[in-house]
């Protein structure tokens, strides 16, 4: 587990829009299982050649989205941290047109 400290989040200047970090928990479980359920979904006729670079970029995409909690959370890097979030949001817009 994370040594996550939200003492320093909670000290940020954040959009009234923020939702509690209670919503987020429930909301980030979903979303993962709905990528999961997305990939088993997409691979289960098979890996095929034509999949590879979906595979690939799909695989990308998560290494960078489980990369950036540690990042933002622990390392408290905003900056890298937005560096990841313009390179997930890239391979985001890839995986929409491969998948």
């Amino acid at each position: 587990m994370l040594n996550i400290n939200y003492n320093w989040y909670n000290t940020l200047i954040k959009s009234s829009l923020t939702p509690s970090g209670g919503i987020f928990r429930i909301v980030w479980t979903i979303i993962y299982l709905t990528v999961i359920a997305s990939f088993i979904f997409f691979i289960s006729d098979g890996i095929r050649k034509e999949k590879a670079l979906a595979i690939f970029v799909f695989l990308i995409q998560i290494s960078l989205n489980f990369l950036w909690t540690p990042i933002f959370f622990v390392a408290h890097n905003v900056n890298l941290a937005f560096i990841i979030i313009f390179l997930l949001t890239l391979t985001l817009i890839l995986n929409i047109f491969l998948f």
